[in-house]
């Protein structure tokens, strides 16, 4: 059998760099949306009719060679209620993986031209797997060698309606990520 994967962009996570301190999401009855959340379904009006079963995912941040960030990547499952009047429906948000020392490379700049340029903003060239499962659900290709690869990630997203990536500011500026469906 023959399985093709449908090639998708990557394309930044969030509209605008991030700072600060990570907070853990919650449970809410809202379907998730806003910065840093990501659409793995092909359909917003009803997600998790199709759904990416992985991503790509390509952190950056803004700083200056060897800093560091880390990055919390979750999963959001729709919980639908079928007792009781009215049905409602959830959101559960699930960790999929902790990725930290997410540790950028002075030699490999974000470029210039891209939708979120600025001056020092790198990609990372090593990335430590923190909470997920290593070769089964989380892949981190991290060269961290001298000839400067970009690392990345690929994630299972666990039959997920929607991806988060949240940070935490480290040695570094600010961070962010790119991702696609896969």
């Amino acid at each position: 059998m023959l399985i093709d994967t449908q090639s998708q962009p990557l394309v930044t996570l969030n509209s605008a760099m991030v700072t600060g301190t990570l907070t853990e999401p919650v449970t809410t009855m809202t379907r998730p949306s806003g910065t840093g959340v990501f659409l793995l379904g092909t359909d917003a009006i009803h997600p998790g009719m199709h759904t990416a079963s992985a991503v790509m995912l390509v952190p950056f941040g803004v700083g200056s060679d060897a800093q560091t960030f880390t990055m919390n990547v979750y999963g959001w499952q729709r919980y639908h209620s079928i007792t009781g009047q009215p049905q409602y429906d959830a959101w559960v948000p699930v960790l999929l993986a902790t990725f930290t020392a997410i540790t950028l490379d002075a030699n490999q700049a974000y470029p210039s031209n891209f939708d979120l340029s600025a001056a020092n903003m790198f990609f990372c060239r090593a990335i430590t797997l923190g909470v997920g499962n290593a070769g089964t659900s989380v892949e981190v290709v991290s060269p961290a060698g001298t000839n400067h690869e970009i690392a990345h990630i690929i994630l299972d997203t666990k039959g997920s309606s929607f991806l988060e990536a949240r940070y935490t500011v480290g040695t570094n500026t600010s961070c962010n990520c790119l991702c696609k469906k896969m």
